[in-house]
């Protein structure tokens, strides 16, 4: 039972406390599904490089949504990292948005990953323009888009997500 309570404590945590806005992005989340176009956006990344989602060059791009609060985000990251930099054949790029409200954790949780893909903190956390525009709800959350931006798999966890690569044709 402590591992139930464990495991609710940190779901809580990786989720919208606001259950307005949940709801709301649940319902738009539905919407993004595979064969819709993701909404294209502009960050700028930890290096202070501006980053247009529709002029990378690269033929994938997983777009992830995060928070060093989130256990499941954390457990996840490191598998996702060590696919990216020695597995990736597809030539994917990752951009990683945090969502933390505390710029210190994301800092923090940044520094210590030394992440080698885009990464960016939205220091408007569940309100920021892109999340919203994404209509995210809980972290994680992946979108895996072809070379047109086009949603080829949501996957939740990184098993899901190494069988949507595999899915792929390369």
């Amino acid at each position: 039972q402590g591992n139930i309570e464990h495991a609710a404590q940190e779901d809580e945590s990786c989720e919208s406390d606001v259950a307005e806005l949940v709801r709301a992005r649940m319902e738009g989340y539905r919407e993004m599904a595979e064969g819709s176009t993701a909404p294209d956006f502009v960050i700028r990344d930890v290096h202070g490089m501006s980053q247009r989602l529709s002029e990378l060059p690269n033929p994938y791009v997983l777009v992830m949504f995060w928070a060093s609060t989130c256990g499941h985000c954390t457990a996840m990251i490191p598998e996702l990292h060590n696919w990216y930099m020695n597995e990736n054949l597809l030539d994917m790029e990752v951009i990683a948005i945090s969502i933390d409200s505390s710029s210190v954790h994301f800092e923090n949780y940044v520094s210590e990953m030394e992440m080698n893909w885009i990464t960016n903190h939205d220091p408007l956390g569940w309100h920021g323009k892109v999340p919203t525009d994404y209509h995210i709800y809980a972290t994680p959350s992946m979108f895996l888009l072809d070379g047109e931006r086009k949603i080829v798999s949501r996957p939740v966890t990184f098993r899901q997500f190494r069988k949507a690569v595999r899915s792929l044709n390369y």
